[in-house]
């Protein structure tokens, strides 16, 4: 299971189980690559094919690799300029005037030293993060949170 597909899994079963906690648990979009050179290459890759292990791009793609970069470097500055940190958790759930965070990661996702910044930063203040590999995981620390789901779960 990829992080989105769990990150869905997981809003979903908020959404449908704890119908109180609607627009109170949320999904921080604040996954944008800060590295122009990353976004190119993950672009060129949708867009090149290899051949003899290197990669060839259409020849638009290398006329305007230049006015892209600068384009993509604009976008992430004003992003950056607008509030957007690294390392902010994956999903925030405002609960009885407490925010509890949940950093969702794939069983062999590994958090980045940014996040692990964030986190301690979070928890000394008294703001709870909780590293969440599954839906179990998750549904766990809920119950344990806020008590079981307002909507009963079909057995």
């Amino acid at each position: 299971m990829t992080e989105e597909q769990l990150q869905a899994a997981i809003f979903r079963f908020m959404w449908n189980y704890y119908p109180s906690t609607r627009r109170r648990f949320f999904h921080v979009a604040n996954e944008l690559p800060n590295d122009s050179d990353y976004i190119l290459s993950e672009v060129g890759r949708k867009l090149g094919s290899k051949k003899d292990n290197k990669w060839v791009y259409p020849m638009w793609f290398n006329t305007l690799r230049a006015m892209i970069r600068k384009r993509i470097e604009i976008f992430l500055s004003k992003r950056k300029a607008s509030g957007v940190v690294a390392g902010i958790p994956d999903m925030i759930l405002i609960h009885q005037g407490r925010a509890f965070a949940f950093e969702l990661k794939t069983e062999s996702g590994t958090v980045s030293p940014e996040q692990e910044k964030v986190h301690k930063v979070w928890r000394e203040d008294g703001t709870p993060v909780w590293i969440v590999r599954s839906v179990e995981q998750f549904t766990d620390v809920i119950t344990q949170l806020i008590g079981e789901p307002e909507i009963k779960i079909a057995s």
